[in-house]
């Protein structure tokens, strides 16, 4: 197996558990959605501070590295934005159904990266094509029988 599919399986994985276990704590009411986002936000941050001070330590021994940091603005609009995003979908933990909220995020931050790809000048290959109209079937899928019932027929 190649690097690129088993850091995308350990990726997907990842996702996966942490769904489980947003679900698990927000589920069972053990904690409120702001303060879950909050500790998961700031722990996070922690972590990220001491790896790139370790990666800052190990580099300095080696050959200088150009500076890639973003303007402290930037910093500041991403990190919002990812708190909004994260508060965001901590209450929808509370309120969606399992399945639901997994197709919503997996199919979110897919399009976000074909959008990425996309604004960077690269074109979308046949398969990438091809997920894309898997996606927004399962989509459709999914909210069909909610819409047929409103319409007043039945599941078959």
């Amino acid at each position: 197996m190649n690097s690129t599919v088993t850091l995308s399986f350990a990726a997907m994985t990842a996702f996966a558990f942490n769904s489980l276990l947003c679900r698990l704590a927000l589920g069972h009411n053990a904690i409120d959605p702001v303060s879950f986002t909050s500790i998961r936000l700031i722990s996070g941050a922690a972590t990220l501070i001491v790896l790139s001070t370790l990666i800052a330590r190990r580099q300095e021994t080696k050959a200088q590295t150009p500076n890639t940091s973003i303007p402290l603005k930037q910093s500041i609009a991403l990190g919002a934005t990812l708190f909004g995003y994260a508060l965001l979908f901590s209450l929808a933990y509370i309120t969606l159904d399992t399945g639901t909220g997994a197709l919503i995020l997996f199919g979110t931050v897919q399009f976000a990266l074909i959008i990425h790809h996309r604004l960077t000048g690269h074109t979308l290959t046949l398969l990438e094509i091809l997920g894309m109209f898997v996606a927004v079937s399962g989509f459709i899928l999914l909210l069909l029988p909610g819409q047929l019932s409103h319409l007043g027929w039945e599941r078959v």
